[in-house]
């Protein structure tokens, strides 16, 4: 487990908002399940994918939906395939 995951476990711990907390391995990565007072839905953090959240009505649905964030997040851009040099403009 990363320094990263270490230290947002903590964070969630730490708060006394936080209703519960579920951690899972999805594609090789640590998953932060957590679940909040008065929120409905159930978010979903990658600690070691700074910006790669989601959340879902169920911890099924909060699954899939990391699921795919985490395959756009890990997917290169085309922004980052094709550089201004590469690209013959008029």
């Amino acid at each position: 487990m990363t320094q990263r995951v270490v230290k947002v476990v903590r964070s969630y711990l730490a708060d006394h908002d936080c209703e519960w907390l579920h951690l899972v391995r999805v594609k090789g990565f640590w998953v932060v399940l957590s679940k909040y007072k008065g929120d409905r839905d159930i978010g979903a953090v990658v600690p070691d994918l700074p910006g790669c959240f989601s959340q879902g009505e169920s911890v099924k649905q909060a699954l899939r939906n990391i699921k795919e964030a985490m395959e756009l997040y890990l997917t290169p851009s085309i922004n980052s395939i094709i550089t201004s040099s590469e690209v013959n403009l008029p």
